[in-house]
């Protein structure tokens, strides 16, 4: 399993600057070889709610509207095969919001967990009682994963590779070994 937290770059900080994030995130996930794989922390970035081109990336969950960011975040969610999994599970908008600006009158969904792998997800939500100092919310995921079926994919040996060329060209030996051995 690989868990990689991330801070976005704000919208002070430019387009240039937010696409090298995306590319440091697709290095980071294609330079360590995983069945799972979790992106998680503040893209500062509006969701929102499910749009007709987001296929599966998206649930019908979100909070608000998406603004351009956010639909850079879906975009690369949708190029990488993750899902957002804060906009699957239905909760009350009070529960949905993740910052909330110094004024107290704003309140978005900013924080993100994604996964490539939807099932192992059994839940996503914010923890509303737990005071951190902080602007944000705490996102938390409950999951479960078979161990048992997974390892038994990583223990499972290869089929032997058959080399066709050869097999023809030895065709009456591999013939008559065929017959003895069923004989």
């Amino acid at each position: 399993m690989q868990i990689v937290q991330v801070y976005a770059p704000t919208t002070t900080h430019s387009d240039e600057e937010v696409e090298e994030f995306y590319e440091d995130i697709t290095s980071v996930m294609e330079r360590n070889k995983s069945f799972y794989k979790i992106i998680m922390g503040d893209f500062n970035a509006k969701v929102g709610r499910h749009e007709q081109g987001d296929g599966k990336t998206t649930g019908e969950q979100g909070l608000g509207e998406r603004n351009e960011r956010g639909e850079r975040l879906v975009q690369f969610a949708t190029s990488k095969n993750l899902k957002i999994t804060n906009t699957y599970f239905e909760k009350k908008n009070s529960w949905k919001w993740t910052w909330r600006s110094p004024n107290g009158e704003t309140k978005n969904q900013i924080d993100f967990i994604m996964t490539n792998k939807k099932d192992i997800i059994l839940n996503t939500e914010v923890i509303q009682r737990l005071n951190t100092g902080s602007d944000h919310r705490l996102v938390r995921s409950t999951i479960r994963t078979n161990h048992r079926l997974e390892r038994s994919k990583m223990v499972r040996r290869p089929a032997p590779k058959i080399n066709i060329e050869k097999l023809m060209e030895n065709k009456e030996e591999f013939q008559l070994e065929l017959r003895n051995r069923f004989e």
